[in-house]
C-alpha cells in the first residue's frame, strides 16, 4: 500500500546475494563432496602412477576421484610432451617426463604414496618408449598395464577404464605377424638347419 516507502533501500540487494548464496552453496557443497575436494578416507585403492597426460588420464582421474568403489587411486602424472610438466589435473601433478620416472617412484615413496602399478594412458606412445617403461617397471618391481583403446572396446563395453596387461603389439608399435606356420613346416622339413641369432 505504501509502495514499500518504510523499506531500506539495501534489502533487494542483500535479498539477491542471500538468494545467490541459498541456491549455490548446497550445489557447490555436493560437488565437492562428489568430487572428493574434501578429504574423504582414500579406501582401499590401489596407487597408481599414468603415463601421458591426456584426456583419457584426466577422464580416469575424474572418475576415481568420483566413486569410492573404484579401483586406482592416481597419485601421479608422466608427461610425454615438456608443455605438461609442472601442470595439475584435478589436483594430481604432472612430476616430469618419461626419462624421471626412476626420480618420480623414489619422490612418491618417499610420500609414503608409492604406486603399485604404473597405466599408460597415451594410446599413441611408441613402442619404443613402451619397452623402456616395462625395464624400469620390472627394476622398481613395480606392475604396468594400459587402458584400453577405443578400437578395443566393444558394442555394449561399459567400463572404458578396466585397465590391460600390456600386449606383444604394444611394445612392437604395430600388430604381431601370425607366422605361417605350414610353410615353414615346408621349407624344413628334411632339412638341416643352421639358426643364428636370437
Amino acid at each position: 500500500i505504501t509502495r514499500l516507502e518504510m523499506m531500506p533501500r539495501s534489502i533487494p540487494v542483500m535479498h539477491a546475494l542471500l538468494l545467490l548464496a541459498a541456491l549455490c552453496a548446497p550445489r557447490f557443497a555436493y560437488r565437492a563432496v562428489h568430487e572428493h575436494r574434501l578429504q574423504l578416507p582414500k579406501g582401499k585403492q590401489v596407487p597408481v602412477l599414468l603415463v601421458g597426460a591426456t584426456a583419457d588420464a584426466e577422464s580416469f582421474i575424474r572418475e576415481s576421484a568420483r566413486s569410492p568403489s573404484f579401483a586406482y587411486r592416481v597419485v601421479g602424472i608422466v608427461a610425454t610432451e615438456g608443455s605438461m610438466v609442472g601442470r595439475n589435473i584435478h589436483h594430481v601433478r604432472v612430476f616430469g617426463g618419461l626419462q624421471d620416472i626412476p626420480a618420480i617412484l623414489r619422490k612418491l615413496k618417499r610420500r609414503d604414496d608409492a604406486p603399485q602399478r604404473i597405466i599408460i594412458a597415451d594410446p599413441y606412445l611408441e613402442g619404443d618408449h613402451i619397452r623402456m617403461i616395462l625395464e624400469l617397471a620390472d627394476k622398481e618391481g613395480v606392475a604396468m598395464a594400459r587402458m584400453p583403446q577405443l578400437s578395443d572396446l566393444t558394442r555394449g563395453d561399459r567400463d572404458k577404464f578396466d585397465v590391460r596387461p600390456i600386449d606383444v603389439e604394444d611394445i612392437l608399435g604395430r600388430p604381431q605377424t601370425k607366422l605361417d606356420l605350414a610353410a615353414m613346416k615346408e621349407v624344413i622339413t628334411n632339412k638341416a638347419v643352421l639358426i643364428t641369432g636370437s
